[in-house]
């Protein structure tokens, strides 16, 4: 007897549930997001839509832990992170604005090991250059 609506292409959502917010409150005007919203923030919604961060998981083909370990640390999974901006209907950055740009591009968590100086002789065990 456990019938879904398919009508939903992110997730499959028990028959008779309904998603808070779908039709009321369109009108409102929503402010810019400025800052990234809380980790709890998110968890708290998702929790309230979806039911539990690994059921939604778990729905979605993923590990359990998928989204808890996206949404607390960055750049584990960028799939993962749009799914749940997707889930919370809206834009990736406006979910993790330090994640991704404004265009929906993640911005790069790779650190440039380059030395910006030569470092002198004198230092150098040996003294000399490699």
């Amino acid at each position: 007897m456990d019938q879904t609506v398919t009508s939903d292409p992110v997730l499959k959502i028990k028959a008779g549930w309904r998603r808070p917010g779908s039709s009321e409150g369109r009108n409102m005007a929503r402010k810019p997001c400025a800052m990234p919203m809380h980790v709890e923030d998110i968890k708290a919604e998702l929790r309230k839509r979806y039911g539990s961060l690994a059921s939604i998981s778990r729905q979605l083909g993923l590990n359990p832990n998928a989204l808890t370990a996206a949404i607390h640390k960055p750049g584990n999974s960028v799939r993962s992170e749009r799914r749940i901006a997707e889930l919370l209907e809206k834009a990736p950055h406006e979910v993790f604005p330090d994640r991704f740009h404004k265009d929906g591009t993640p911005i790069s968590r790779v650190v440039d090991r380059k030395p910006t100086c030569r470092i002198p002789d004198r230092l150098r065990a040996n003294g000399v250059a490699a």
